[in-house]
């Protein structure tokens, strides 16, 4: 595991890998960055406990936290091997009391380098692409992330319909159709 060498030591706090007792520190610390952040898309309880529970949780993430269960920062992330490349997804925040300190920078030095080892480590040659989801990001993040070479992109990998469309016919006798309006 990353001996963290990135992250100079801070008083009172340990900084290491998530632990599975940091469940309801990781919401507290969640809540408190929504807002400022936003909250269109905050984890509950139950999507916690499978982050933490992740079987390579510890080694795919780092956290500055102190005895009373208050985080400063965490990261982590999580590699998504696709036909044609891998994706690094990285996700990570500083609590808003501790930003404009520079950990922000560093956390994210420090998850693309763990990534790019961790991947380099596992033999993958295959092209490689980091991606950081933008919700709820703080209004000096777009700064942040242009700094390190991040690129704002709009494509996903989805499929979608008109709704405003016809809907294809079906023989169902108990099925009533209706086009998609502002008022239904």
């Amino acid at each position: 595991m990353d001996t963290f060498s990135k992250f100079s030591p801070i008083s009172d706090y340990n900084i290491m890998g998530i632990q599975k007792s940091d469940i309801l520190p990781l919401k507290r610390f969640e809540d408190a960055c929504s807002a400022l952040d936003g909250s269109t898309s905050l984890k509950s309880i139950q999507a916690w406990e499978v982050l933490v529970n992740s079987n390579e949780i510890r080694s795919r993430s780092v956290i500055a936290i102190n005895k009373s269960g208050e985080i400063k920062f965490c990261g982590w992330f999580e590699i998504d091997h696709r036909v044609e490349e891998s994706l690094i997804f990285l996700d990570g925040r500083v609590h808003p009391d501790f930003r404009q300190q520079g950990y922000e920078s560093a956390l994210l030095d420090w998850l693309e380098s763990t990534a790019s080892n961790h991947l380099m480590a596992s033999g993958d040659e295959r092209p490689c692409t980091y991606r950081i989801m933008y919700y709820d990001r703080a209004p000096d993040a777009p700064l942040l992330f242009i700094n390190h070479g991040y690129e704002l992109m709009y494509v996903e990998q989805e499929m979608v319909r008109d709704l405003q469309q016809t809907w294809p016919r079906a023989d169902h006798d108990d099925l009533e159709y209706k086009n998609w309006t502002q008022d239904n």
